[in-house]
This record gives C-alpha cells, sequence and structure tokens, in this order.
C-alpha cells in the first residue's frame, strides 16, 4: 500500500471517528429534547380525566402504534384541558349555583318584607 492510501484510510478512520462522536452527541440532545416535549405535553391535558387521549398522543409523539380505542375514550375532552383547569371550572360552576340561589333568596326576601311594609 503507497503513502497516499494509508493517508486516506487514516483519514476516513478519523472522519468516521468524528462522525461516531458527532452522533452520540446527537443522540443526547434529541434524548434531553423528547424528555422536555414528554413532560410539556403531558401537562397539557388531564392526567386522570384525559387518560386515553394523552396516551394516544405519547404514542404517536414516541413513535409506538397507536392504542386501541376503549369505551371510556369516547367521553373524554379533546380540546387541551389541566387537572387545575378542571377544578377551577367546578368550583367556578359551584360558585354560579351559589350566586344564583342566594339571588333568589334576595328576591324572595325583598318580595316578602315589602308585602309586610305594604300591610
Amino acid at each position: 500500500m503507497d503513502a497516499t492510501n494509508e493517508m486516506q484510510i487514516k483519514d476516513l478512520k478519523q472522519e468516521n471517528e468524528d462522525l461516531r462522536e458527532l452522533l452520540e452527541i446527537q443522540e443526547g440532545k434529541l434524548e434531553r429534547a423528547m424528555f422536555a416535549i414528554y413532560h410539556l405535553h403531558a401537562g397539557l391535558y388531564n392526567q386522570i380525566s384525559q387518560r386515553y387521549i394523552l396516551a394516544k398522543k405519547n404514542a404517536l409523539l414516541s413513535g409506538e402504534p397507536q392504542p386501541l380505542l376503549v369505551e371510556e375514550e369516547q367521553d373524554e375532552e379533546q380540546e387541551f384541558t389541566t387537572r387545575q383547569g378542571d377544578r377551577n371550572e367546578l368550583r367556578i360552576q359551584q360558585m354560579e349555583q351559589t350566586i344564583n340561589m342566594l339571588e333568589g333568596k334576595i328576591e324572595s326576601f325583598a318580595i316578602n318584607t315589602n308585602k309586610f311594609l305594604i300591610n
């Protein structure tokens, strides 16, 4: 083998080594990015009331086969909703019910008070 061929082989081995090192670095970056994306993605859905849609989206994200459709999944909200958002929505509904009830009592009290004052 002549010196030129030996130099080319040496250069190719070095390039191969550099590319393998770069590949390892890129794999680490990709793994960290996917970890962050997965956790951010999991925060978009309520993990209790939207567990089936979350499982499907996670499978899509990771390139795994889609889970089979289950009956409970049909009842799940398709839009993003967090556990905190669902809890706040429930609290707001309860407060609105309380306000409506109190308004009714105030109205009833005002009517009864007016009847008392008129008599």
